[in-house]
């Protein structure tokens, strides 16, 4: 009572909305991530050093759609383009070698996931190494 009589009811009120807005806000993200990854999968933005790897992707198989064929994502690299690039999406698992290519000022990179076969089920990480 005395929180309700120091603060106020329309105080506590805006407190309560707002942390409901809060529980909203992450409940829809969530949701729309699930809406367009898959239960291992998901995308994030990391800085190692001097790179910038952005927009992580995945391409599933068109046949087989628990399998993923390729890791694709964006190097902003200062300089010259890196010339040793690998992935890897499972703790412990397969480095997958990347082919790099120049758009405008970054690099786009692929890497071929199906020597062994990448699945949706076993992507529990993401591991990217990327040098000059």
């Amino acid at each position: 009572m005395f929180l309700l009589q120091a603060f106020g009811r329309s105080f506590w009120l805006t407190v309560i909305g707002a942390v409901a807005a809060i529980a909203f806000t992450g409940t829809a993200f969530t949701a729309s991530l699930a809406g367009t990854q898959t239960s291992n999968t998901a995308t994030a933005t990391t800085v190692i050093g001097a790179y910038n790897v952005t927009t992580v992707a995945y391409t599933l198989n068109a046949t087989t759609s628990t399998n993923i064929d390729a890791i694709t994502f964006k190097i902003v690299a200062p300089g010259a383009q890196p010339t040793f690039v690998k992935a890897q999406a499972v703790t412990g698992g397969t480095f997958y070698n990347c082919t790099t290519l120049l758009v405008v000022a970054d690099y786009n990179a692929t890497c071929a996931s199906t020597t062994p076969q990448l699945t949706v089920a076993a992507a529990n990480s993401m591991t990217i190494v990327v040098s000059k």
